[in-house]
């Protein structure tokens, strides 16, 4: 059984070729291990367009947002990396604590994301 409140990470290949990462819970430093082991799987080589849905995440911490960063580093550009923000305000007051928008674009619905 999981524990309810840690992450939960979904991966789906979107129609136009890029992965959407849904993520759900708490993405902590109990959590970011086990989604990261997950994204790394899910990873396509030579796939670049990644949008990770943070809507339904409650609260992130350094642990969470460094897996964003390694997506990042893994998407080859900042351009190819979409972040949409989570409806929760302490976890949109953390990614926006660390400037995480003038890193990535950070858009309000996944819709957003893919009418670039």
């Amino acid at each position: 059984m999981t524990d309810p409140v840690c992450a939960s990470c979904t991966c789906t290949t979107l129609p136009a070729g890029a992965m959407l990462v849904r993520l759900a819970g708490e993405l902590d430093v109990g959590s970011a291990p086990n989604v990261e082991a997950q994204l790394t799987a899910s990873y396509q080589p030579g796939r670049r367009h990644v949008v990770i849905d943070l809507r339904e995440v409650d609260f992130i911490d350094s642990s969470g947002i460094r897996v964003i960063l390694q997506v990042l580093a893994r998407s080859q550009s900042r351009e190819n990396l979409v972040v949409v923000y989570p409806r929760a305000r302490v976890a949109r007051r953390a990614l926006e604590t660390v400037g995480l928008e003038r890193i990535v674009r950070m858009v309000e619905a996944v819709d957003d994301a893919l009418d670039r």
